[in-house]
């Protein structure tokens, strides 16, 4: 029987948003999130701590093409940390920075909504010692870790579009293609290292959503709002190799501060 107990995490983000006018927009998010599992065996009667932390950057632009076309680009940082490792590979450390890029299109057309996007992606390995392998990983113990190397870069591209039958009701669909970067250490029955894979996906699903708020007036007013995504808690993909969430909730206050004209 193997377990994590306890688990403690620590997630934070900060956005800014930036209007200068009506057809551009600037946002700035901060992120550092924090997990600290302790992983049990209760066969072998072992422990180990499996910390872990991350933290990084996502800026998107968006331009107003005209009224109907919006073009949003940006960069994403991201800088993981894993100074014990993970299971099988607990003592060997884990730092890796990740870089990307992102171009997205939507184009608007009564109430049908195209979109289209292309992202590149690379990692810079500083220290990685948890070769993936499926099974037992004790004999990898020994394998001496990558430091200082760049991984090949990764390209995907999407294309969906959505038709907002009624003010309760739309229809959507999405389509992907990509690579995906195998996992670090893995071979081929040859015994050489693995390339990139290729993938592509159509996709023809339903969730529903639910939101509910309330503002009040005022030079100052507040919103209180609930909300909920994926009420049926469906299991779907947009992104290659990245599966959506399934029920979420949100509740939360927004404060407005509106100055005099």
């Amino acid at each position: 029987i193997q377990n994590f107990d306890p688990v403690r995490a620590l997630l934070t983000n900060i956005k800014f948003v930036y209007k200068p006018s009506e057809r551009l927009s600037s946002e700035l998010q901060l992120f550092y999130s924090y997990r600290n599992p302790t992983f049990r065996d209760e066969v072998k009667l072992t422990s180990s701590n499996e910390k872990d932390s991350e933290r990084g950057l996502n800026f998107i632009q968006s331009v107003s093409v005209t009224r109907l076309n919006i073009l949003r680009f940006g960069g994403l940082y991201n800088h993981w940390v894993a100074p014990n490792g993970k299971r099988f590979y607990t003592g060997k450390r884990c730092d890796t920075e990740t870089f990307s890029g992102v171009l997205v299109d939507e184009q608007r057309i009564g109430r049908v909504t195209l979109d289209a996007g292309i992202r590149w992606t690379k990692t810079y390995l500083n220290d990685f010692g948890a070769f993936n392998i499926e099974g037992d990983g004790a004999q990898f113990r020994s394998v001496t870790p990558v430091e200082d190397e760049w991984q090949p870069a990764i390209v995907q591209a999407s294309a969906g579009a959505s038709w907002r039958v009624t003010d309760l009701i739309s229809v959507y669909f999405n389509s992907a293609a990509g690579q995906i970067k195998p996992k670090q250490g893995a071979l081929n029955t040859e015994f050489s290292e693995l390339k990139n894979e290729g993938r592509y996906k159509l996709g023809d699903y339903c969730n529903i959503d639910l939101n509910g708020g309330y503002t009040t007036s005022g030079r100052m007013p507040v919103r209180f709002y609930f909300r909920v995504k994926n009420l049926t808690d469906k299991n779907y993909s947009t992104v290659i190799g990245y599966p959506d969430f399934g029920r979420m909730l949100y509740a939360g206050v927004q404060v407005k501060f509106l100055s005099k004209s």
